[in-house]
């Protein structure tokens, strides 16, 4: 249940910090947690570290990829994130979504891996609000977040 939780804010968190890009403050990450990300990512490179509500973030390059690598506080490894074109995403997943939200961009994709499954989110904007949309498994997306746009 607690790995549900974590799992959910970490969600959340990645959604909010794609499409607001979140000011995080870099962290002092603990050792074991760095050394785990070295074990697991042998090949990191330009490694940055920031903490959230509960968990560490490695932002990071490996073979070409940008990836973000989520530990819990207790160390413990929740998953592994990185953005997406759209066209990456699986075929069934593109079908019909982009003619659903015809007045909208898409701003971000994203993939994240945990022991729970994949999980994809999308956001589409326009001029007066931001759609979150998260699909987890099955072939249809979720409305997980309206946010109006604010105009100042």
């Amino acid at each position: 249940m607690k790995k549900n939780i974590i799992v959910l804010l970490l969600g959340t968190f990645l959604l909010l910090n794609g499409a607001f890009a979140i000011a995080s403050i870099p962290a002092v990450t603990p050792q074991s947690i760095q050394q785990d990300l070295k074990a697991h990512f042998s090949r990191a490179s330009d490694i940055n570290w920031v903490k959230g509500a509960g968990f560490y973030k490695a932002s990071f390059r490996q073979e070409g990829l940008y990836l973000q690598a989520y530990y819990a506080t207790d160390g413990h490894f929740i998953g592994l994130a990185r953005n997406l074109s759209f066209y990456q995403l699986p075929l069934v997943l593109q079908r019909n979504i982009r003619q659903v939200y015809a007045d909208y961009w898409i701003s971000d994709v994203r993939e994240f891996i945990s022991q729970q499954g994949t999980d994809y989110y999308i956001t589409f904007e326009n001029a007066t609000e931001q759609i979150i949309l998260k699909n987890s498994g099955n072939n249809q997306w979720d409305i997980l977040q309206k946010i109006p746009v604010i105009l100042g």
